[in-house]
C-alpha cells in the first residue's frame, strides 16, 4: 500500500471513531470528512450524480476554512447539501445562520479566507489533456463557481489540499488524475498568465474547450416520438413533403426546420440552434449525434417505422409497428382548439411611444414587447452605460408599429378573389419549377370552384372555404400550392389608398434623418407567447423609407402574406390553433445593415440548470446564430457577473464561461468583456422588468441583439419568454 494512501485511511478511520450525528447514533462521514477520502467507495458515497453531455457525472463539494492558514478542509455529503451554505449552517449554525450571512463571509469575503469548489468525477469520459499524458480518462475535475474571483495561489493551495487528502488517486498514467478546470475567462487567463507557477506546484489542468472536444453525443431535447426515420438533406427540406410523423436525420443543420416528429443531425447544435429551438418549442426529441447515418444503432432503421426517445445524456432508436405510430399521434394531438385574442379597434399607423405591454393584442407581442424594451431602456440606458463603462446609447431605437385591424380590413375590404385571379395564381405558383406544376394546377382548378359565383368573395371568405375542404386537409402538395395563391393575393392586392399614403409619409417623417431601409417585422397574435414562441414562422422586410421605390405600402402585402406559409399553417395546425384568427401586425425600426456580430441571449443557465447565469451565442458579422449555413457555429458563452466597487462606483464585471469561438473568429472573442457587461446589465433589467410584467409563469426570456456601427453600439431588437 502507498503511503499516502496508508496514511490516508488512518486519517479517515480516526475522524470516522471521532465525530457522532446529533443524536449520536452514526458516523457523520457522509456528512463531512475533513481527514480525505481514502477510496472511491467514499468519494462515491459522498457525490450527486447528474447527467450531463459528458455522461453521468459525480459531484462533490468541497468546503475549506482559512486556506492559506491553517486550513480545515471538508468533503460533503452532496446528496443531502445542494448547496455549499446548507452544510455550513448544520456544521455551525450560530456562525452561519443565513444565507447571506454565509455569502458575505465565505463568498463574497474580499480577502478570500476561505474557499468553496466542486470536485465533478467523469466517469464516461476520454478527453485531451495539454497538460497530462495525452489523453485523460475518467478524470476528477477541481472547478470553482463562475463568479468566483478566486485568486491564483488560492487555487493553487485549494488543489494541494484537495490531492492531498484523496488518498486513491492515482500520481502518474492517464486514469483518474485530478485536474483543475478554469469555470470562466478570468480563472482560463489566471492559469495563462501564471503557468509555470501552476506547473511548478504539481497542477493538471483540462479546460472547458478541452472537456468538451471529444463529445460524440448530445441530448440536445429530451421527449418521446414515433414516426418514419428519413435521411433527408436541408435543401431537400423546401421543397416540402415532411410532416410531424417523419422523424428526420440531417447530416448538416438546415436554414429552415419546418415541423417534424423528431430530430438526429450529425453537426453538434448550441441550445440556442434552430433545430433545437423549434424541438423545443414542439417538445420532440432532438439528437445531435457525430456519423448517426453509419451508427449501427440508427442506419439499419433509415426509411423504417421507428420509436425515437432522447433523455439526458442518451437516446433510444428501435423499430416500431403502424399500430403503435398511430396510436401515440392519436392522442398527442387530442387538445381542443385555442383562438387568438384580437383587439381590432385600433387604427391607423402608430409611434412606438404610444405602445406597451399592454397592447399586445392590438399589434402582438413582438412589437408590443419592443416598445416595453424602448421605455424601459429610455430611462435606464445611461445607468447601464455608468455600471458599465462607456457613452449613454439608446439600446432599442425609435420605430413605428401597425395595429391588426389594417391587415383584417386588406383580407376582407380589398382583396377578393374571382376565377381570373386563380389564373394568375397557378402562373405564380407555377414559378417554382416543373416539380409542382401539377399540384399548381390542382389548386387553381380549386380556386375555380370555390370563387365560381357571381359576387366576387373577400379573400377572408376565400380563404376560409378552402382550407376547409377535405382535398386541402389531405393533401399536402395541393395545400402547399393554394397557401402559395393566399400569399399571392394579399401581396398583390394594393392597400386602401389612404392607409397606404398614410404608411409612407409617416414612415418617412419619422426616418427623415436616417438614409438607411426600414424593416418590416412580423408580429402577430400567434408568436413570441409563453409556451408558444412560434420562432420563425412568419417572415420580415426591408422598404426604403425615402424615395418612391419600394415604398413601405408596396411591401406591407409580403409581411401579411406570411401570415401563410406552409410551415406557419403546419404549426399551428399542430398546436390547434385558430387559422382564422390569427392576424398579423407591423413592427417598422430602422434597418441595420453590415453589423459587427449579432446574437441571441438567454436570461437562464441553459448550459447548466443547476447554476445561475444568462446564456449567450454570437456571431460576427450578419451570419445567423440560429439558422447557420455550411457548418458555421457560433461563439457559445455563458456569463456570470460581480458587482465592483471601482474608486468609489459600483461597476459591474462580467464573468465568462466560454465554451467555443466563432468558426469565423478562430480563438478570437466577438465581444470584449465591456460590451457583454453592458448586454448582462441590460438584460438584467429586462429580465426584472418583464418577469413583474408576465408573472411567475415565465421564468426566462430570450433577446436577439446586435453591435451595430464604428461605435459597435448594441441595439436589443426582441425579447420574448423562453
Amino acid at each position: 500500500m502507498k503511503l499516502r494512501t496508508f496514511l490516508a485511511l488512518v486519517l479517515a478511520t480516526l475522524a470516522l471513531a471521532a465525530c457522532t450525528t446529533a443524536d449520536g447514533d452514526k458516523p457523520v462521514y457522509r456528512t463531512m470528512l475533513s481527514a480525505g477520502l481514502a477510496g472511491w467507495d467514499q468519494y462515491e458515497a459522498l457525490a450527486s450524480i447528474d447527467d450531463s453531455d459528458l455522461g453521468k457525472v459525480h459531484s462533490v463539494k468541497v468546503l475549506i476554512f482559512d486556506v492559506q492558514t491553517a486550513p480545515k478542509v471538508y468533503f460533503i455529503d452532496s446528496k443531502k447539501y445542494a448547496l455549499h451554505y446548507e452544510f455550513a449552517h448544520a456544521l455551525d449554525a450560530a456562525r452561519f445562520p443565513t444565507r447571506d450571512v454565509f455569502d458575505q463571509n465565505v463568498y463574497w469575503d474580499p480577502q478570500h479566507k476561505h474557499a468553496m469548489a466542486t470536485l465533478l468525477w467523469y466517469k464516461e469520459l476520454t478527453a485531451h489533456c495539454a497538460s497530462l499524458p495525452p489523453t485523460v480518462t475518467a478524470p476528477i475535475s477541481l472547478q470553482f463557481f463562475p463568479s468566483d474571483n478566486v485568486p491564483a495561489d488560492n487555487v493553487r493551495k485549494v488543489y494541494a489540499l484537495v490531492r492531498d487528502r484523496l488518498g486513491m488517486l492515482p500520481l502518474a498514467g492517464n486514469d483518474r488524475r485530478l485536474v483543475y478546470t478554469p469555470s470562466n475567462s478570468t480563472q482560463q487567463n489566471l492559469l495563462d498568465q501564471e503557468m509555470p507557477k501552476f506547473q511548478a506546484a504539481g497542477v493538471s489542468w483540462l479546460t472547458q474547450v478541452e472537456l468538451y472536444a471529444d463529445l460524440t453525443l448530445q441530448a440536445c431535447n429530451a421527449g418521446l416520438t414515433f414516426g418514419t426515420l428519413r435521411k433527408v438533406a436541408p435543401e431537400e427540406l423546401q421543397a416540402g413533403g415532411v410532416s410531424y410523423r417523419d422523424i428526420i436525420l440531417l447530416e448538416r443543420l438546415p436554414l429552415d426546420l419546418p415541423l417534424v416528429g423528431g430530430t438526429i443531425t450529425e453537426e453538434f447544435q448550441t441550445p440556442l440552434a434552430h433545430v433545437n429551438l423549434v424541438a423545443k418549442a414542439h417538445k420532440t426529441p432532438n439528437l445531435a449525434l457525430r456519423n448517426a447515418s453509419t451508427d449501427p444503432r440508427v442506419q439499419p432503421l433509415i426509411g423504417k417505422l421507428v420509436r425515437f426517445e432522447v433523455f439526458p445524456g442518451g437516446f433510444d432508436l428501435r423499430a416500431a409497428t403502424a399500430d403503435e405510430v398511430n396510436a401515440f399521434w392519436q392522442k398527442k394531438l387530442d387538445r381542443p382548439e385555442w383562438k387568438p385574442v384580437t383587439d381590432l379597434s385600433v387604427v391607423g399607423v402608430t409611434d412606438l411611444d404610444l405602445v406597451g405591454f399592454k397592447s399586445s393584442t392590438a399589434f402582438g407581442v413582438k412589437a408590443s414587447n419592443y416598445a416595453e424594451l424602448r421605455s424601459l431602456f429610455k430611462q435606464d440606458s445611461a445607468n447601464i452605460y455608468q455600471i458599465t463603462g462607456g457613452l449613454q446609447n439608446n439600446f432599442t431605437p425609435a420605430g413605428l408599429a401597425v395595429p391588426f385591424s389594417a391587415y383584417e380590413d386588406h383580407i376582407t375590404l380589398a382583396a377578393h378573389v374571382t376565377p381570373n385571379d386563380c389564373e394568375d395564381m397557378r402562373s405564380d405558383c407555377a414559378l417554382q419549377g416543373d416539380a409542382f406544376a401539377d399540384a399548381c394546377q390542382r389548386a387553381s382548378d380549386v380556386c375555380k370552384d370555390v370563387a365560381s359565383n357571381a359576387k366576387p368573395a373577400s379573400l377572408k371568405d376565400y380563404i376560409a372555404k378552402t382550407i376547409a375542404r377535405p382535398d386541402f386537409v389531405a393533401d399536402s402538395a395541393l395545400r402547399d400550392s393554394l397557401l402559395h395563391g393566399f400569399r399571392f393575393k394579399i401581396e398583390h392586392t394594393q392597400v386602401d389608398p389612404a392607409f397606404g399614403k398614410a404608411l409612407d409619409d409617416t414612415v418617412a417623417g419619422k426616418f427623415a434623418n436616417s438614409p438607411m431601409k426600414v424593416r418590416l417585422r412580423s408580429s402577430t397574435n400567434a408568436e413570441d407567447l409563453p409556451g408558444f414562441s412560434g420562432a420563425g414562422l412568419y417572415q420580415s422586410f426591408s422598404a426604403q423609407n425615402l424615395g418612391d421605390t419600394d415604398r413601405p405600402s408596396a411591401i406591407i402585402g409580403k409581411t401579411w402574406g406570411s401570415v401563410w406559409t406552409f410551415r406557419a399553417f403546419e404549426e399551428r395546425s399542430f398546436w390547434r390553433i385558430s387559422h382564422l384568427d390569427v392576424r398579423m401586425g407591423v413592427l417598422i425600426h430602422q434597418s441595420y445593415p453590415k453589423e459587427v456580430c449579432n446574437g441571441v441571449i438567454i436570461t437562464k443557465n441553459v448550459s447548466d440548470p443547476t447554476s445561475w447565469g444568462f446564456y449567450v451565442n454570437v456571431q460576427k458579422g450578419e451570419d445567423s446564430v440560429t439558422n447557420p449555413l455550411n457548418g458555421i457555429t457560433p461563439e457559445t458563452f455563458t456569463v456570470y457577473w460581480n458587482n465592483v466597487n471601482v474608486n468609489g462606483t459600483w461597476k459591474l464585471q462580467a464573468l465568462i464561461d466560454r465554451a467555443q469561438y466563432s468558426s469565423l473568429s478562430p480563438g478570437e472573442k466577438l465581444m470584449d468583456d465591456t460590451e457583454v457587461a453592458r448586454l448582462t446589465q441590460a438584460m438584467i433589467w429586462a429580465h426584472d422588468w418583464f418577469g413583474a410584467l408576465y408573472g411567475k409563469n415565465v421564468t426566462a426570456f430570450d433577446a436577439e441583439f446586435k453591435l451595430w456601427g464604428n461605435n459597435r453600439d448594441l441595439y436589443i431588437k426582441q425579447i420574448r419568454p423562453y
